[in-house]
């Protein structure tokens, strides 16, 4: 696969129970931002929840691959996806965090129905 590059990695560990843990990991590679909290353990598992946050650029291009990512542009014009990362850090596994995704969908769907039955 390819090397990712990373510009910067930076949050605050609590060292406890054979991990490290962060409630503020942001990490900065190119177009993307990672927003997340978890842990590091000293077997190096990886087990981190947060989101990613494309820059506006990257975001028009996956937006235009993708018809259906305009929903999850924010107010700034970033496409934000709810991300998990597990495995091991040599070999993780970086996913979008799907059920995430659909219960947010489904709220988001909810509430609008809601709202046109109450106020029409």
């Amino acid at each position: 696969g390819k090397d990712t590059q990373f510009d910067s990695l930076t949050g605050d560990f609590k060292i406890a129970g054979g991990k490290a843990h962060s409630d503020n990991i942001n990490l900065k590679a190119g177009e993307m931002t990672v927003h997340g909290a978890g842990d590091l353990g000293f077997n190096l598992i990886l087990d981190i929840k947060g989101r990613i946050v494309f820059s506006p650029e990257k975001t028009q291009e996956l937006v235009h691959s993708v018809g259906e990512l305009s929903s999850l542009v924010n107010q700034k014009g970033r496409l934000v996806l709810p991300l998990v990362i597990s495995g091991s850090v040599d070999n993780p596994s970086i996913n979008i965090d799907i059920k995430d995704l659909l219960k947010k969908k489904l709220q988001k769907d909810l509430k609008d129905k809601l709202l046109q039955k109450l106020f029409g």
